[in-house]
């Protein structure tokens, strides 16, 4: 896609596994395989898949959290995967990210005022005033009233506290916000409300968003695109439409068996995953996904399948698809 803000191509981020008595990497965690996507100004790309599937990992890594194994990280053409800590620097106030737990991402120690003020004193020369100001205009964007940034997080609710979390990820006017299950740790009724305000912010502020999740009716909800992966790898991506309506993976199908179908007289494929998703540390030959897929064929198990664009738009890496 042409002018794409953000730009992941073949990016890996491999954890070691030490042991003896120098600590050497005996093995590795393949937490992310190669992955490749793009994201245009302005667009929601929903990240699902189970637990371990490499989801968190892929939007630190995004962030620079973690370092990638390998891979570029292009935003606007610059690859961040390639500058140090000082030279990336100016570059965090593009990126930002929302974290899961809105009880551990917050500093308890600190004022509501003074954790959402903290990016506006690092990236920022705006007079004490200014930050000040600020604030409450933030506070008051996410819902929450000015006059709380004299209090301190235990004093809120988990909905209250994400809101907290937006704010301070908005505070230096991010063009991309990665979510990390923003709302996974909220009550049904708060998930809804959370949901809500960040479309609204996203109208408002022309936001790119990366939200990951395994909630897939929240990701059809919000998303343009969704791209599902499993065990470190991108096994499809598409419009979000086309993938509800027309999935190609057999294991997009199993996730999407898993929603609870609100019409009762509406038939559905019954498919059913068996066994566990495999160690990263010691992942399938072939085919990632055949040792639970229901249509693994004997090439599943020796050859991996090419990543390929089966219809406009519509990505997936799997045999029953692969273009003679």
């Amino acid at each position: 896609m042409p002018n794409a803000l953000l730009e992941v191509k073949n990016v890996s981020k491999y954890f070691p596994i030490q042991g003896g008595l120098l600590k050497r990497p005996r093995a590795y965690v393949r937490a992310i395989e190669r992955v490749s996507f793009q994201l245009q100004p302005g667009e929601t790309l929903g990240v699902v898949g189970e637990s371990g599937s490499g989801k968190s990992t892929l939007g630190r890594t995004i962030i620079r959290l973690y370092d990638p194994t390998e891979g570029s990280i292009l935003y606007q053409g610059h690859d961040l995967a390639r500058l140090n800590q000082k030279a990336l620097r100016p570059y965090r106030r593009h990126i930002q990210m929302v974290f899961q737990d809105p009880y551990a991402s917050l500093n308890p120690r600190m004022t509501i005022g003074a954790l959402i003020e903290e990016p506006l004193k690092l990236h920022t020369k705006l007079s004490r005033q200014d930050r000040q100001e600020e604030v409450r205009r933030l506070l008051k964007i996410v819902g929450l009233s000015p006059d709380a940034h004299t209090r301190y997080p235990h004093e809120f609710s988990g909905g209250q506290r994400q809101r907290i979390g937006i704010a301070r990820a908005l505070s230096i006017k991010p063009s991309i916000i990665i979510a990390d299950e923003p709302v996974s740790a909220l009550d049904v009724s708060i998930q809804a409300q959370v949901i809500n305000l960040m479309m609204a912010l996203r109208e408002t502020f022309n936001l790119a968003y990366i939200f990951i999740a395994h909630d897939l009716s929240v990701v059809k909800h919000i998303s343009d695109r969704v791209m599902v992966m499993y065990l470190g790898h991108v096994v499809e991506l598409a419009d979000k439409k086309e993938l509800f309506r027309h999935p190609l993976h057999p294991y997009t199908e199993a996730l999407l068996f898993s929603v609870p179908e609100p019409n009762p007289h509406k038939k559905k494929e019954r498919i059913v995953l068996s066994g566990d998703i495999p160690s990263a540390a010691n992942p399938p030959q072939g085919c990632v996904f055949h040792t639970r897929c229901p249509k693994a064929m004997n090439v599943c198990k020796e050859v991996k399948p090419v990543w390929q664009e089966v219809s406009p738009r519509h990505w997936t890496a799997c045999h029953l698809h692969t273009k003679q």
